[in-house]
C-alpha cells in the first residue's frame, strides 16, 4: 500500500464540554458501524477534509460537515445542544516507507481553515513539525502547499495535464481521489468518479484513471508533453533572436537561412547568411564587402584634386546621378503598384478562402443530413419535387448533359482548392515582405543619390582653385556602410552558435517526438485493462447484475468507462453507454463492481493506486441485503493487502456483522452518537 490511516480524530469544545472521537484503522476492511444520521458520515468526511481535498465536492464547499462540528453538537438525539466554541480534526497517515504523518485542520476556531499543520516522523524516528497551506495558489506545486507535500508523502509524482483554458497544471489530487472515496450525497451517482470540473482538466476521467492505472500511454503523453513545451520554449528563443538580428541588421537587409522556426539542417551548418540590396539587386554580405572595398580603395589611393581640374568628371557623374535618380523613381512607382496589386491578391485569397470554407460547411451539413437519411438534397436530380415529393415532367426539369459532383466529391474539391488558395496566399505573403525589403532598399539608394546630387552641385560651384571634397564626402560614406556591414556580420557571427544550438536540441527532441507519436497501448496496458476488464465481469456476477450479460460489459480504450458490447443475429456489434439502461440498485452494483474491480489490478500490479478506498453508505438504492454481505465480505477478502473504509447503517448490516468480524473485518460499533465525550489527542498537545 501506498499509504494507509491509522487514525481519524474528531474533537468539539464547548463551554459545558468535550466531545470526540477516535478511531483507530487497520489494514483491510475497517466499518464505522451507528444508526442512521448519528455521524457515521461524518467520521469518513473527516477523512476528506483532513487531506484537504473537500472542494472534491465543489468548489464552494468550505467544510464537508453539518453543524455538529461548526454550530451546535448534542450527547443524546433529543438532549441540550451546546454551541461549539472550537473543533478540528486529525488524522494519522503511514506511507510505504514506513514514515508517519499526523495531519491536524481546524474547522472551528482561530487559525484559518487554510492551514494545515503536520508532524512527520521518519523512519529512522527523527520527528519534525511542519505548517503548510492550502487552497491558496501554490499548494499543489509549491515546497509549503500541502498537496505537493502530501502527493510526495504517498509517492507520487504528479503528471503535468492540459486545462480548457490552454494552462498546463498537475493532475491534482482531487482529480484523483474521487475514484478512491465515494462520497454518499454525489458519490454514488456516476460510476467513474464524479470528477470536479471547475478544475477545467480536459479528459479528466482519462487522465485520473491513466494515472491510477499506471500506464505507459500515459507516460509516453506526459513526456509528449514536456517535450512539446521544450520545443515550443526553443522555437521562442529562436525567433526572439530571429527578430533581434533582423531589427539590428535594418530593413535593407534580408537573412537567408534563418526561416521563421528551426530548420533541421541548420546545426550541421551554422553560419548565418545575409543578403543586402545594393546597385539594384540582391548580393550576399559578403560579396557587399568586398565591392565596397575596392571602392574604398579606389578613393583612398586616390589624390585630391582642385574643382576646375575634376569639374568635367563632377559634370559626368552629375548627369549619370540625375539619369539614377529617375530610374530609381521609376522604379519607386514600379514597386508601389506591385504592392499595391501583391495587397489586393492577399486580400481576395482570404475572401476566396473564407468563401470555400463557409461552402465546405455547407456541404459537410449536407453529408451529415445525408447519412442520417434526408433526401431534400438529391430529389431534384431523382427527378423529385423537394416540397409535395411528386414526380417532375421531363419538361420542367431538362435532362442535365453533366452530371454534378457528389457530395462526398464536392467536399474533396473544396478542400483542394482551400488547400491552393491557402499555398497562393502563403507565396504572395512572402513575395509582398522581398517587395518591402526591395522598396526600402530603393528608397534608400535613392536618398544616397539625392544627397549624392547635391554634393557634387555644391562641389561645382566651389571656387576653381579650391580643392574637390565630393570624393572624400563619398569615401567617408562607403567606409560607412563598410562599418555596418561589419556590425552586421558581428551580429551574425555572435548568433551563430546560439541558433545552431536551438536546432540542434530542437531536432533531437523533434525525433523523440517522432518516437512518442501516437496513443497506443503497450502489451502491459492492454494487460492491464484486459485484466480490470476481466475482474469487473467476475465481480457483476459476484453482485448478483442483471441488466445486462456479464459476459456483454467491456471497458472502454477510450476513457475506461464500461459499456456494453452487445451483437444482433446479423453480427452487427453495438456498444451501448450503461448510465440510463440500469436500474438504481445495478448502477450501484456497476460502482462496488468498478471500484473494486480497479483495487484488484492494483494488487495484482505495479500502479500508482494506493490500495486505499473509501465507501459512505455502499447500501444505496434498497438495494438486497444479501448483496450488501457479498460485497463487504468480498472486500474484507483483500486483507492486508489493501484498506477499505466503510460507513453503514446498523439495521442495514445488524445481521452479518459477525461474519464481517469473521472474516476478519474492524467493525467499529456505534450505538449512539459517534462524537462522544472525552479521548486523547493524537499530537499530544
Amino acid at each position: 500500500m501506498l499509504f494507509s490511516i491509522s487514525k481519524i480524530i474528531l474533537d468539539v469544545t464547548t463551554a459545558s464540554a468535550e466531545f470526540g472521537t477516535a478511531l483507530d484503522l487497520r489494514p483491510g476492511l475497517n466499518v464505522v458501524k451507528a444508526p442512521n444520521s448519528f455521524g457515521k458520515s461524518t467520521c469518513l468526511q473527516a477523512v476528506l477534509y483532513g487531506l484537504g481535498l473537500e472542494r472534491m465536492l465543489g468548489p464552494r464547499v468550505e467544510t464537508p460537515f453539518g453543524h455538529a462540528l461548526k454550530e451546535y453538537i448534542r450527547e443524546t438525539p433529543n438532549g441540550t445542544p451546546f454551541p461549539v466554541q472550537a473543533s478540528f480534526v486529525e488524522l494519522e497517515l503511514l506511507n510505504a516507507k514506513h514514515e508517519r504523518l499526523a495531519i491536524h485542520r481546524d474547522v472551528k476556531g482561530d487559525s484559518d481553515r487554510r492551514l494545515v499543520r503536520a508532524q512527520i516522523t521518519h523512519s529512522n524516528g527523527t520527528t519534525e513539525r511542519r505548517d503548510f497551506f492550502l487552497h491558496d495558489p501554490g499548494s499543489a506545486q509549491r515546497e509549503d502547499g500541502f498537496h505537493h507535500f502530501l502527493a510526495s508523502f504517498i509517492g507520487w509524482e504528479l503528471p503535468e495535464v492540459s486545462t480548457f483554458d490552454g494552462r498546463e497544471v498537475p493532475l491534482y489530487l482531487a482529480a484523483i481521489f474521487p475514484m478512491l472515496f465515494v462520497e454518499q450525497k454525489r458519490g454514488w451517482s456516476a460510476i467513474q468518479g464524479p470528477f470536479p470540473t471547475f478544475l477545467k482538466i480536459q479528459d479528466i476521467a482519462r487522465r485520473s484513471m491513466e494515472f491510477l492505472l499506471k500506464l505507459d500511454v500515459g507516460e509516453r503523453r506526459r513526456r509528449r508533453l514536456e517535450i512539446q513545451k521544450n520545443v515550443a520554449a526553443l522555437e521562442s528563443d529562436w525567433a526572439a533572436a530571429r527578430q533581434h538580428l533582423i531589427g539590428r541588421l535594418g530593413n535593407l537587409a534580408r537573412l537567408r537561412n534563418i526561416p521563421a522556426s528551426p530548420p533541421k539542417e541548420f546545426s550541421s551548418a551554422p553560419a548565418v547568411e545575409i543578403e543586402v540590396h545594393l546597385e539594384g539587386e540582391w548580393i550576399t554580405i559578403q560579396d557587399a564587402v568586398n565591392y565596397t572595398s575596392i571602392l574604398v580603395d579606389e578613393l583612398e589611393t586616390t589624390e585630391l584634386q582642385q574643382t576646375e581640374e575634376v569639374a568635367p568628371l563632377l559634370e559626368e557623374e552629375l548627369a549619370a546621378a540625375q539619369v539614377e535618380v529617375s530610374q530609381l523613381e521609376a522604379s519607386i512607382d514600379d514597386l508601389r503598384t506591385e504592392m499595391a496589386v501583391s495587397r489586393e491578391e492577399i486580400n481576395e485569397n482570404r475572401k476566396r478562402i473564407s468563401s470555400l470554407k463557409s461552402d465546405l460547411a455547407r456541404n459537410l451539413d449536407a453529408q451529415k443530413l445525408e447519412k442520417f437519411g434526408s433526401r431534400l438534397g438529391r430529389s431534384v436530380s431523382d427527378h423529385t419535387c423537394p416540397t409535395c415529393h411528386q414526380e417532375l415532367d421531363a419538361e420542367l426539369l431538362p435532362v442535365a448533359q453533366v452530371k454534378g459532383m457528389a457530395i462526398d466529391e464536392n467536399i474533396r474539391f473544396i478542400r483542394s482548392q482551400i488547400e491552393l488558395y491557402e499555398a497562393s496566399a502563403a507565396a504572395t505573403g512572402e513575395h509582398a515582405k522581398s517587395l518591402q525589403l526591395v522598396y526600402d532598399s530603393v528608397s534608400g539608394d535613392l536618398r544616397d543619390k539625392l544627397a549624392r546630387i547635391r554634393q557634387l552641385g555644391d562641389a561645382l560651384r566651389r571656387p576653381s582653385s579650391s580643392i574637390e571634397r565630393s570624393s572624400l564626402e563619398k569615401l567617408v560614406r562607403l567606409q560607412a556602410r563598410l562599418k555596418r556591414f561589419g556590425s552586421m556580420q558581428s551580429e551574425a557571427d555572435g548568433l551563430a552558435d546560439r541558433f545552431a544550438h536551438i536546432a540542434q536540441v530542437v531536432s533531437d527532441l523533434r525525433a523523440q517526438l517522432a518516437k512518442l507519436k501516437g496513443d497506443d497501448f503497450t502489451a502491459s496496458d492492454k494487460n492491464k485493462i484486459e485484466y480490470f476488464q476481466e475482474r469487473l465481469q467476475a465481480r457483476l456476477s459476484d453482485f448478483s447484475f442483471i441488466t445486462f450479460p456479464t459476459s456483454q460489459i467491456r471497458v472502454s480504450f477510450e476513457d475506461f468507462r464500461p459499456v456494453a458490447v452487445i451483437s444482433d443475429e446479423d453480427g452487427e456489434i453495438a456498444v451501448r453507454e450503461l448510465g440510463f439502461e440500469m436500474s438504481g440498485s445495478d448502477a450501484i452494483r456497476m460502482k462496488w463492481s468498478y471500484y473494486l474491480a480497479l483495487l484488484d489490478v492494483a494488487v495484482a500490479f505495479d500502479t500508482h493506486h494506493p490500495c486505499f478506498i473509501a465507501f459512505d453508505e455502499p447500501d444505496q438504492q434498497a438495494i438486497e441485503s444479501k448483496d450488501v454481505r457479498t460485497f463487504l465480505l468480498e472486500t474484507a477478502k483483500f486483507g492486508e493487502r489493501a484498506q477499505v473504509l466503510v460507513a453503514a447503517t446498523a439495521e442495514k448490516i445488524a445481521g452479518f456483522d459477525s461474519d464481517l468480524v469473521t472474516a476478519g473485518a474492524n467493525v467499529m460499533n456505534f450505538r449512539g452518537y459517534t462524537i462522544g465525550r472525552r479521548y486523547s489527542d493524537l499530537l499530544g498537545r
